[in-house]
């Protein structure tokens, strides 16, 4: 969905810190985002829980853990967390995780195109 407008394109996070641009994927319990961080002028992703979601504690508790859990691995294969935070966009919570944005194509289609060149 690279490009693709998200509900929250267009709006920020943490006071305007986190410009959010383009729906880079969705899943079943959160959307992904291209974003400018504008303290530090660089992108970043931003995976944003579903709204419905977000009003649920024991999910936003769930969403903390993910975060903290990330932060602490370190290998460079696997993407940093920069921040995390909670937010509100049109009137409901939206707990948010930022991590390193690293541009290319989507893990899905390399791999497929792997198995169609060399097989599974």
């Amino acid at each position: 969905q690279d490009g693709a407008q998200g509900r929250y394109a267009g709006g920020s996070v943490a006071g305007g810190r986190y410009q959010l641009r383009d729906l880079l994927g969705e899943g079943g319990m959160a959307s992904v985002y291209l974003a400018y961080d504008s303290a530090l002028d660089r992108q970043v992703a931003i995976k944003t829980l579903h709204t419905e979601l977000g009003r649920e504690q024991s999910f936003r508790e769930r969403f903390r853990r993910e975060a903290q859990a990330v932060a602490k691995l370190s290998h460079t294969n696997i993407v940093s967390v920069f921040d995390t935070g909670e937010d509100t966009l049109d009137g409901a919570v939206m707990p948010y995780i930022v991590r390193e944005y690293v541009g290319g194509q989507p893990l899905g289609s390399v791999l497929a195109s792997d198995v169609q060149q060399y097989g599974a």
